[in-house]
């Protein structure tokens, strides 16, 4: 009598149907993952360029601004003593002006659901480098990052 190798038809079916299982379950997760990632990278890169702003302001002496759109999902940094005087400034980093859009791949799917400091979607660091109002910018229904006033502290809150 000799052995048989290899797999039943029946085991093939299955391991394939143990297979379709796992990638049905599995692919929503690691996309909403994938999600979680980005917004909390967008959120991460808007503090580290909200404090980018503080410091400008403090070190130049002059007003500075991040003016956020919610409709374009973006947001610049402009330096200037007044809305009518002021110019988009420069990211040090990659001497473009600094734009930062969540159209981004990178960010993709996070959105900027509201900006409110005050009454205003923009964000006024005078030239002490102290926030002239505080507010928040609120990601995706999921994450804000919060603007203390005066002190500027930014964070991000869950």
């Amino acid at each position: 009598m000799s052995k048989q190798r290899g797999f039943t038809l029946t085991e093939v079916i299955i391991t394939l149907v143990i297979l379709g299982i796992l990638v049905v379950v599995g692919v929503p997760i690691v996309m909403n993952l994938l999600l979680s990632m980005r917004i909390h990278t967008a959120a991460e890169v808007m503090v580290s360029d909200i404090n980018a702003a503080r410091s400008i302001a403090s070190t130049t002496h002059d007003s500075i601004w991040v003016v956020f759109d919610t409709g374009t999902e973006e947001y610049s940094i402009y330096k200037g003593s007044s809305v009518s005087t002021r110019i988009l400034i420069k990211n040090p980093m990659t001497q473009s002006d600094w734009i930062v859009t969540l159209q981004d791949p990178k960010y993709k799917g996070a959105d900027i659901i509201s900006a409110s400091f005050g009454s205003s979607s923009e964000l006024l660091f005078d030239q002490w480098g102290d926030a002239t109002s505080g507010g928040t910018i609120i990601l995706n229904n999921e994450l804000t990052v919060q603007v203390t006033e005066l002190t500027g502290k930014t964070e991000i809150l869950e």
